[in-house]
């Protein structure tokens, strides 16, 4: 349980493959030359600004300390831009709240597999029992975490004070790998979240549940497929032999705990080549939202682990 109490603190938190897409609209690539000297100036005035100064020294202290927000250089540029938070109350009431966003930090929760040689510090691999809470099998296969996406849409159900409610899954972009190769995969760490009605810029998380589904460069492949389907034929059944008392002991105080229901070998399940768990009774932690503008996210985790995210698209792209 002492896992399960801090996935909302840990889960974003993933070193990110994917850049921002950057696109120019026709108005840019149509300035005269008397527009041009305005645009220079408005760009000399954005890099001026401390909050861009600052947001483009701690992405470089990212890049150095391999997504670690533990070094005091880190937490000295997280603090100024804190001071600077555009957001400082009311934060989800805002446009700038939903988006998706790709995280910037590497993962400090349990388990974390050493690197073999010291050039792979910034590689980040789990067991897939390890990222699952032990739920999807075979849980001792070794996967690379390549990135974490947090789309945030707004709901239309509300909570019982009126308040809105957004999905907040996180889908980890992972590469699981086999004997026989190397298959790449998503899992979607499914949630929802709201403000708490007391403490400001305070998110509550909730989690429901999870899936696990091969990547579509598997679902277009025919070989890489039929790998697929080798690797989780009968995962769970074999899990159910192999589960010693004391397992067993945990496995169904999990699901009276949570109201777990987990992933079986059930044709339906292996039609789809997606497994699923869903839990009732969800677990449920917190966030703070220390800063938030148009193209970064610093959140503050129940555990105190700090996150740093990056949105995906700007606003003035949309």
């Amino acid at each position: 349980m002492g896992l399960l109490t801090r996935v909302a603190d840990e889960v974003p938190s993933i070193l990110p493959c994917a850049e921002i897409e950057k696109t120019k609209t026709q108005n840019h690539l149509r300035e005269d030359v008397e527009q041009r000297p305005v645009a220079s100036q408005h760009a000399q005035v954005i890099a001026n600004d401390p909050r861009t100064n600052l947001k483009d020294q701690l992405k470089s202290l990212l890049h150095k300390y391999n997504g670690c927000t533990n070094s005091d250089e880190v937490v000295e540029v997280v603090d100024q831009l804190v001071e600077l938070n555009p957001t400082p109350s009311n934060c989800a009431q805002t446009a700038l709240f939903e988006g998706e966003f790709h995280t910037l930090t590497a993962p400090t929760f349990p388990g974390r597999l050493k690197p073999v040689t010291k050039d792979q510090e910034n590689i980040v691999q789990y067991t897939l029992g390890r990222i699952s809470f032990n739920i999807f099998q075979p849980n001792k296969l070794v996967c690379t975490l390549r990135s974490v996406r947090n789309p945030v849409r707004s709901r239309s159900v509300h909570t019982k004070d009126g308040r809105t409610t957004f999905s907040y899954h996180f889908l980890l972009d992972i590469t699981i790998h086999t004997p026989n190769g190397d298959l790449p995969a998503t899992m979607i760490n499914e949630a929802y979240c709201h403000e708490h009605p007391v403490v400001n810029n305070r998110l509550m998380v909730t989690f429901t549940g999870g899936t696990l589904m091969p990547a579509s460069e598997i679902v277009n492949d025919n070989s890489k497929l039929k790998l697929w389907e080798k690797t989780f034929e009968g995962a769970y059944q074999k899990a159910d032999e192999e589960r010693s008392y004391l397992a067993w002991f945990l496995h169904y105080f999990l699901k009276l705990l949570l109201g777990l229901t987990v992933p079986s070998d059930h044709k339906e399940d292996i039609l789809k080549n997606t497994f699923h768990f869903d839990m009732k009774r969800s677990p449920t932690g917190h966030m703070d939202v220390l800063y938030l503008d148009e193209d970064l996210r610093i959140t503050k985790g129940n555990r105190g682990t700090i996150v740093i995210a990056e949105r995906a698209v700007l606003l003035s792209q949309q």
